[in-house]
């Protein structure tokens, strides 16, 4: 197989690298330095979720016990369960319970060789140096709030 040789610096920006003219297409288009490319953030409102639970809230047309969707939906789930269908049983206890737990699996060794006692000390030794100094940086004048 034959090696591949290393290219140096310039063969690399002959290659597309920084300077070359490929390398330039789109900077003007480019997100700046802190510039987010959703300022509004993640909408608040969910549109299907929002209908969903519209929907559920609304009584089944023809129910002859005047049934919500969210009751009927829940009495079918309950009759499933009770013929021993398990993900009806399982989504019951999901539901009422809330999950299980799930176990994590570690592996190697993790040398804890602190106490939950000894860690909450020294974050409190910590928390108390820190605030100390903070109220000396404001004693000083350097922090103007």
């Amino acid at each position: 197989m034959k090696k591949r040789k290393k290219r140096s610096p310039a063969n690399r920006r002959s290659a597309g690298g920084d300077g070359h003219p490929i390398a330039e297409l789109g900077k003007g288009t480019r997100w700046q330095a802190g510039q987010s490319g959703n300022p509004n953030g993640k909408p608040k409102w969910k549109l299907l979720s929002d209908t969903y639970r519209a929907k559920l809230a609304e009584l089944v047309p023809g129910d002859k016990r005047g049934r919500n969707y969210a009751e009927a939906i829940a009495d079918a789930a309950f009759a499933a369960a009770l013929e021993g269908q398990i993900g009806a049983i399982q989504e019951i206890a999901d539901r009422t319970e809330g999950k299980p737990a799930q176990a994590i699996a570690l592996s190697g060794d993790l040398h804890v060789t602190m106490t939950v006692e000894e860690i909450d000390a020294r974050l409190n030794e910590l928390l108390k140096t820190a605030q100390a100094r903070e109220q000396a940086r404001r004693e000083s004048g350097k922090i103007v709030q």
